[in-house]
């Protein structure tokens, strides 16, 4: 990936105000203020100021910041009126989503992709090194803080290095010592996801790209793939670090008795009695805590209503991940990136922290729409295109 030339500043503080969004939970184990989340805001807004007008963008990118809005406005009515644990913190909590949501639907564009790209390649992989030197106290930090840049950082240089269009010595040496420093990184935490989901990613990539190709050889790598994808995991299991392997052995042996498992239970349970929900961090008094999964916290806080609306995001997500597999790499890129954190908030994250995913979501639909437009209106320039 290069850099567009016609990055200007104001497109690299959108981009940076994104990279912060994204990465708030890790910037603030080095950043010790609270407050830091609002930061990325007021850089958006002084952007919006200064420009002056905004554009309205049409399309699926106006379709999710539309439900986006829907589901917290719900959200903040519900809470506001109804619900006994919902606060002061959680409605500015809420509206800092809104906000940041909403400025980023309006700011961001196609050339701050790339920027905001390269930003979460170097700071994942900055942070992987700093671990490695044993510069990070994970006494401190959690290890999905950690985890979660780092694996985005592995997932760029992989599908970059997959799709370099020129051999650059420098390109391919670089992302291949960040490949392994990340690597050595996520091998070393203790959680599982960090280190499997982008192993789910790339292998959804390579399946799509060939299905995309040729459905008959897609069929035919897929077997491969699988069996690959097999053989890799048997091997994996063997000499993964212990703490690593004993979690996931832990699921095989005992997947009833997962704490998810049971807590996604008794939620559907809850949600079962009162199919309109309960208002927002309600599962905070009915489970004593979130319920890891974001479609099942809807369904708790909303009821069927929250659910169906957070369906549909997901809906526009994996479709914009569709067609971003045809586009270009940095399409790609941040259509896998995209997929991770998907893959995330079927496991965790909480509708309060939910702001990278939605973030991640709005740069994906807004990026391979964009392109989607031009590419309508038909193109005499392939570079403005591609």
């Amino acid at each position: 990936m290069k850099v567009l030339k016609r990055v200007n500043v104001s497109d690299f503080f959108i981009s940076f105000s994104a990279f912060l969004t994204l990465n708030l939970p890790t910037v603030k184990y080095f950043v010790k203020l609270e407050a830091f989340n609002v930061i990325p805001v007021l850089i958006l807004m002084f952007v919006a100021l200064i420009k002056g007008k905004v554009k309205i963008k049409y399309g699926r990118s106006l379709g999710l910041i539309t439900l986006i809005l829907v589901f917290f406005v719900s959200l903040l009515i519900y809470g506001i009126f109804s619900n006994k644990s919902f606060d002061l913190f959680y409605l500015t909590k809420y509206l800092v989503i809104v906000l940041n949501c909403v400025l980023v639907y309006f700011l961001f564009n196609k050339y701050c992709l790339e920027v905001f790209l390269k930003l979460n390649l170097y700071w994942g992989a900055g942070l992987a090194l700093l671990y490695q030197l044993s510069m990070i106290d994970m006494n401190v930090i959690n290890y999905l803080q950690l985890g979660h840049p780092v694996a985005a950082s592995l997932i760029i240089s992989i599908i970059s290095l997959i799709n370099f269009r020129s051999i650059r010595p420098f390109n391919i040496t670089s992302s291949i010592l960040i490949i392994l420093v990340t690597m050595l990184c996520l091998l070393g935490l203790y959680g599982r996801s960090p280190l499997l989901f982008p192993i789910f990613v790339v292998v959804s990539y390579i399946l799509a790209a060939a299905f995309r190709k040729n459905p008959l050889i897609g069929g035919g790598v897929s077997f491969f793939v699988l069996v690959f994808t097999v053989y890799i995991a048997e091997f994996l299991l063997d000499n993964l670090p212990p703490q690593i392997q004993y979690r996931l052995m832990d699921i095989d042996q005992n997947f009833a008795e997962e704490p998810r498992i049971i807590t996604w239970l008794d939620a559907i349970s809850h949600i079962s009695i009162n199919p309109f929900g309960y208002g927002p961090e309600a599962s905070l008094h009915l489970l004593g805590y979130v319920p890891h999964n974001f479609l099942i916290e809807s369904g708790i806080s909303l009821g069927i209503i929250g659910m169906f609306l957070v369906l549909i995001i997901y809906a526009i997500i994996l479709f914009s991940i569709n067609i971003s597999f045809a586009q270009e790499t940095s399409h790609k890129v941040i259509a896998c990136i995209t997929l991770y954190y998907f893959f995330r908030y079927q496991i965790g994250g909480a509708i309060g922290s939910s702001y990278d995913l939605l973030i991640l979501a709005l740069v994906l639909v807004i990026c391979s729409q964009k392109t989607l437009d031009i590419n309508n209106k038909g193109c005499e320039n392939d570079k403005v295109c591609s």
